[in-house]
């Protein structure tokens, strides 16, 4: 039986200027233990939303990892993961189209079908990263919304 959920995480960025392949935040953890398997199962990512309340509508790319990140790396620093981190990178999403809205836009990733290979604490992480210049309007104006589940 498949079970799933979806987590809107807060990304804590500034409204300094973020370079192309910039950290914007910290990585965040994605918890998934509440979710019922037979140990070692792996999690399906199906969708990841990205909300910016700033409305910078730039591109961005979400890095997504199946450990817990060794590299610490300051928000607003080049995203430049050691080897151990980039061996546990197990995808990466470029986040380029937005719809607009009044209160914000939102750009819509479907049908990732990535899978996180499972591991022991049963989490994965994402990075934001800038993939060109933006200048947020406001401070934690930023937010991920993935969408996973375990078969």
């Amino acid at each position: 039986m498949s079970q799933g959920e979806s987590k809107l995480i807060s990304i804590a960025n500034t409204t300094d200027a973020y370079a192309s392949g910039d950290l914007i935040g910290q990585p965040v953890a994605v918890d998934v233990s509440n979710l019922k398997s037979a140990g070692g199962q792996s999690v399906l990512i199906q969708s990841i939303n990205v909300i910016d309340a700033s409305k910078s509508g730039k591109q961005m790319r979400l890095v997504i990892l199946d450990a817990a990140p060794t590299t610490v790396i300051a928000d607003n620093a080049a995203y430049e993961p050691n080897i151990a981190d980039v061996r546990a990178i197990s995808d990466i999403v470029s986040v380029s189209s937005w719809n607009q809205f009044n209160a914000g836009f939102v750009a819509i990733q479907r049908q990732l079908a990535l899978t996180v290979p499972g591991n022991q604490n049963r989490r994965f992480w994402i990075a934001l990263v800038a993939a060109e210049a933006i200048t947020f309007s406001s401070a934690n104006a930023v937010s991920i919304k993935p969408s996973y589940y375990i078969d």
